[in-house]
């Protein structure tokens, strides 16, 4: 049960981040959204306006970098448990691949 739940609360971050993604790309000063659903909408016309459409490009582009940092594979899973072999995260080999096999363990379990 709190698997299940700790699924439902990743997913509804999921949900919220995209919706913010979405009204941050409104807002970008080069954006061709409508000017209405931009999130200064409702702030009366002053000269920073330009200057929150330009840090909300930087975001923008900020999380377009990070989100390219990001693997769009995940390993199989079974009724929201991870199913990986020992060898994945305890590696025979160099420092580096065990290094690698630790942070892929803390990443699936923590």
């Amino acid at each position: 049960m709190l698997r299940q739940i700790s699924e439902d609360v990743r997913a509804n971050l999921k949900d919220r981040l995209r919706e913010l993604r979405d009204a941050i790309r409104q807002s970008r000063h080069d954006s061709a959204g409508e000017t209405s659903h931009d999130i200064a909408g409702n702030l009366p016309p002053f000269p920073g306006r330009s200057l929150l459409g330009h840090a909300a490009s930087a975001v923008d582009d900020a999380l377009t970098i990070a989100e390219s940092f990001v693997p769009h594979f995940r390993p199989l899973k079974v009724d929201g448990t991870t199913v990986k072999s020992l060898r994945s995260y305890f590696p025979d080999g160099d420092e580096d691949r065990q290094i690698g096999g630790e942070r892929q363990f803390r990443r699936d379990m923590y």
